[in-house]
């Protein structure tokens, strides 16, 4: 069979050609210019190129850029070039020259796909990628001694929601071999021979030993356990979808920890790869023994706001039963987060608003897009409860009090209202399961120092509702009716949907 065709049936059997608009990343080398070459043969899509210089190797690098701008050209197919200083970008990212590499392509792939057809690009294009078959082969050893699992075993794979590789199924000597038949050239890149980087390695050192004494090229070897492995890597991941789509919180990227720790530990280091994909964007940081540590905080810990350090400056922390991952200097703003969802409000440190002086709205930390609204409401009968206000009666002898909306202090005793018993502020917030580091950016009312509501915790003085204010009025037998109710309200910025 002809590559032509091998090709051909690879991509049929996969799915690989929909219709969609193909961004074909193209570096000059031999395995993306027979992509380029091949794929004028096997599909009537449009297609589209871009070029990354990524301004690594002087002349040579602009020859490269040269020779494909000129082989579009020839093939009547527009080019778009991209240049990174790709060594100032690893040393700010802390990444290595190879990773920083392939993120910065990928920034540009995006770029031009939204350049070329606006927000809705996934649905009109694809990136189109020359991955071959002794990539497979790389990859898979590289990720066996990483210790990252069958998905690891299985990459690059043919199609994702974003990329295909239609060119996984031949060699880069078979490719080469094609080119040669149509008489096509290539650029060939030095750097590829050198072993100070760990593919270069494998590629020329490890895998060339392997084929020296096995009876079988290590590259179609290889692939069968790739095809072999990735039917069951299919299911599992099936199944552990439909855990992940259960127990996952959309908008906070964290998955209740009790369910997961119910699972099988297969299907948990799958949900733990998902939530890592879905917070990051890669799983390259994640190993083995990185999931085996996750799966041990999610499935033993009892304090909310237990952490374990990961790469890269990165934690996996249980928040409230919540688990999930951030970058540790975002610790604090995610349980504030989390925490405002159950209704809790957060504000700066010695950050405090007189609620009878305030005439306009307040931000309290924009990033969580809450707002604080007061306004002074005459009549009962106008009082609009929801379960984000709170309500205060004014008196005509009220005109001393010096109500404020600002950071609560830990050590002041609150109490609810109809209830006789006390605590200090900071035990309430740790039975509500709050991190110790957020604790003290809890806001509400107080009047000297007599908290009068905590926002997620409870009034101890006024009312939430009809029912409260009903209480409230018993206790006023004898007293003089307020003449005005001061009415508190936290709302979700203008900016913020819902």
């Amino acid at each position: 069979m002809s590559i032509i065709s091998t090709i051909s049936e690879f991509a049929r059997k996969n799915s690989l050609f929909t219709g969609k608009s193909l961004i074909v990343g193209c570096s000059g080398g031999s395995d993306s210019v027979a992509l380029l070459r091949i794929l004028r043969e096997i599909t009537d899509s449009d297609i589209y190129v871009v070029h990354v210089n990524h301004g690594l190797r002087g002349q040579d690098a602009n020859l490269d850029e040269q020779f494909v701008v000129e082989l579009c050209d020839k093939l009547n197919i527009p080019c778009k070039v991209y240049g990174f200083d790709v060594k100032r970008e690893a040393e700010y990212l802390k990444r290595s020259l190879e990773d920083t590499g392939r993120i910065l392509r990928y920034r540009a792939f995006e770029d031009y796909q939204r350049e070329l057809f606006g927000d809705d690009y996934l649905d009109k294009s694809v990136v189109c990628l020359a991955h071959h078959k002794d990539d497979v082969a790389e990859t898979m050893l590289m990720n066996l001694f990483r210790g990252s699992g069958i998905e690891g075993l299985i990459t690059p794979k043919p199609k994702t929601a974003t990329v295909i590789r239609p060119l996984l199924c031949v060699t880069k000597s078979e490719l080469i071999d094609y080119l040669k038949e149509i008489n096509q050239d290539y650029r060939v890149d030095d750097t590829n021979f050198e072993l100070d980087c760990t593919r270069n390695k494998w590629r020329n050192s490890i895998i060339p030993m392997i084929n020296s004494v096995s009876n079988k090229n290590a590259s179609d070897a290889l692939f069968s356990t790739y095809e072999l492995i990735s039917d069951d890597a299919d299911y599992l991941s099936q199944e552990s979808e439909k855990v992940y789509s259960e127990i996952t919180e959309v908008d906070t990227k964290t998955i209740d920890v009790d369910a997961l720790s119910k699972t099988h530990k297969s299907i948990m280091s799958r949900v733990i790869r998902m939530l890592w994909l879905e917070t990051f964007g890669d799983l390259i940081d994640l190993e083995r023994t990185h999931v085996d540590n996750i799966i041990d905080l999610f499935s033993s810990t009892k304090s909310s706001g237990s952490t374990i350090d990961l790469p890269f400056n990165r934690l996996a922390y249980v928040i409230d039963g919540r688990g999930g991952f951030c970058s540790k200097d975002d610790f604090d703003e995610v349980g504030m987060r989390l925490f405002a969802n159950k209704g809790f409000v957060f504000c700066e440190k010695d950050i405090s608003f007189g609620l009878y002086e305030m005439s306009e709205k307040h931000s309290l930390l924009p990033h969580l897009k809450r707002v604080l609204s007061v306004q002074i409401v005459e009549n009962c009968n106008d009082l609009v409860y929801n379960s984000n206000s709170w309500f205060y009666p004014i008196f005509e002898d009220s005109d001393g009090e010096e109500l404020v909306f600002g950071q609560v202090d830990n050590d002041l005793q609150f109490g609810k209202a109809g209830s006789s018993s006390h605590k200090k502020i900071g035990r309430l917030l740790m039975d509500k399961k709050l991190p110790l580091g957020i604790r003290d950016r809890v806001a509400g009312v107080y009047v000297g120092e007599e908290v009068l509501w905590i926002p997620g915790i409870g009034h101890s003085k006024g009312f939430v509702d009809e029912v409260s204010m009903g209480k409230f009025f018993e206790t006023l037998e004898g007293v003089k009716r307020p003449i005005k109710y001061l009415c508190v309200r936290i709302d979700l910025s203008e900016d913020c949907n819902g």
